[in-house]
């Protein structure tokens, strides 16, 4: 059940993360630094 749910939430964000240029500067910022920061950053921009 855990893991249901989890790959149930893991596509509910990939089908709501907007395309856009805010989304390739996380992307980014993300592949540069740690996918703690770019975390971080998506959640501020949420």
């Amino acid at each position: 059940m855990t893991a249901a749910l989890l790959a149930g939430l893991l596509a509910g964000y990939g089908i709501a993360m907007p395309v856009g240029a805010i989304a390739t500067y996380l992307v980014a910022l993300t592949a540069r630094t740690s996918l703690k920061l770019g975390a971080s950053a998506a959640l501020g921009a949420c």
